[in-house]
């Protein structure tokens, strides 16, 4: 963990930005001086330095124990596999003496074996539909209605007409506070 180490500046600014706190609620919004208002901004860029590290730390945190749980479960993944493929084994030798066998039932379990439906690999879309040819029935065609945001707010702003189940609510400028210089 990083030590929390103050440079001569950075107490500066501290002193500053708390006499902006220290001052009564008026004064606060009226009489904040350029250099108060620097020492503001400094302060906030190193508070969310700080919030950065944290964030930081924990994601390593995080990240290490994400790899415990990976290697722990690819361990129990590789026995479970190892028992799988002797069950199937089992399964496939009853299957040999009762070629009608599809289930296997156990007090702890049961073993089945149901047939899939193929697997059908589109591996070059392109080519397949340049030789579609007349075949359209292999092809569905998908349409999406989805309203157009930016032309309903223009429609609105143009006409002042606003539209049935639509409403446009008008918002307060945002502020932003941007620090590093």
């Amino acid at each position: 963990m990083t030590e929390d180490v103050k440079n001569d500046i950075d107490l500066y600014y501290e002193e500053v930005a708390e006499g902006v706190f220290d001052q009564d609620e008026e004064r606060k919004d009226q009489d904040i001086n350029e250099v108060e208002v620097d020492a503001l901004l400094h302060v906030i860029e190193k508070e969310n330095d700080k919030i950065k590290e944290i964030n930081s730390q924990a994601q390593d945190q995080i990240d290490k124990i994400k790899q415990w749980q990976e290697s722990i479960n690819e361990k129990r993944q590789k026995r479970i596999d190892r028992l799988t493929e002797t069950l199937h084994a089992f399964f496939l030798y009853k299957k040999k003496e009762d070629p009608t066998v599809k289930t296997i039932s156990f007090p702890n379990g049961t073993l089945k074996a149901r047939k899939q439906q193929s697997l059908l690999i589109i591996e070059d879309r392109e080519q397949f539909f340049r030789a579609l040819g007349d075949k359209q029935e292999l092809v569905r065609v998908v349409v999406k209605h989805d309203p157009d945001k930016k032309a309903i707010i223009k429609y609105i702003k143009e006409t002042g007409d606003v539209p049935e189940g639509v409403s446009l609510e008008e918002r307060d400028d945002k502020f932003t506070v941007t620090t590093g210089g």
